[in-house]
């Protein structure tokens, strides 16, 4: 799994939005974000990943964040059972009525398409 089958393979998961910078959050809605990646050795890398919910309410319509979240630390067990990819939730202001929760994640890739090691030996 590369970095682009990753981020692709999480946008339609989730029905996210993908965006580069916290700053493109403008409205209410579920966006992915690539934070980070690190290199693990020669053939593996781990990267660090945001799913942003935001939201005008915090629980009165069915999009309030308490919900949401609830549903999102669900479907992101799902994506990958085997391993525990949530390291944290946070909170904060995108603007005086637009608030939203950060939910990182990490996971382990592949630095090429997997079978494409071998070829170069």
């Amino acid at each position: 799994m590369t970095l682009d089958s990753v981020s692709k393979d999480l946008l339609k998961h989730f029905n996210a939005i993908g965006i580069a910078n916290y700053e493109d959050v403008k409205q209410g809605g579920l966006y992915l974000m690539l934070e980070s990646l690190t290199s693990i050795n020669h053939h593996k890398d781990s990267v660090n990943f945001s799913l942003i919910f935001s939201s005008h309410t915090f629980n009165k319509d069915k999009d309030s964040l308490i919900k949401k979240i609830d549903e999102l630390r669900l479907k992101l067990f799902e994506f990958d059972t085997s391993k525990k990819l949530l390291s944290s939730i946070e909170s904060g202001f995108i603007s005086s009525s637009l608030f939203a929760y950060r939910l990182k994640f990490n996971i382990e890739i592949f630095s090429k398409p997997e079978g494409e090691e071998e070829n170069e030996k």
